[in-house]
């Protein structure tokens, strides 16, 4: 089964943390021509998640997170660029 790779990427995430709001992107349309970014996509995404995992994490804390627990989905897939925006439910702008 060729999973996509924003289906792996929730799925990995959705089973480390509660998700209240997870976006995903791909943006290697922006970066054609770029030696990494493959005609296809999948070399530059972004994601935007809302979670309560995230309380009492500083930035560089909440990206670890994420980057170890999707490590061997990057690998797999040789994704280049990761753009993160992560945010805890209090955080969000009433």
């Amino acid at each position: 089964m060729n999973e996509s790779l924003e289906s792996m990427i929730f799925q990995r995430l959705k089973e480390l943390m509660p998700l209240q709001s997870f976006q995903f992107e791909d943006q290697s349309y922006q970066h054609a021509g770029h030696n990494d970014a493959a005609k296809a996509g999948g070399t530059h995404i972004k994601l935007e998640i809302v979670s309560a995992a995230f309380d009492g994490l500083n930035r560089v804390e909440r990206h670890r997170l994420i980057y170890e627990n999707i490590d061997s989905i990057v690998k797999e897939r040789k994704i280049h660029a990761i753009a993160l925006s992560l945010r805890s439910p209090s955080e969000l702008v009433k």
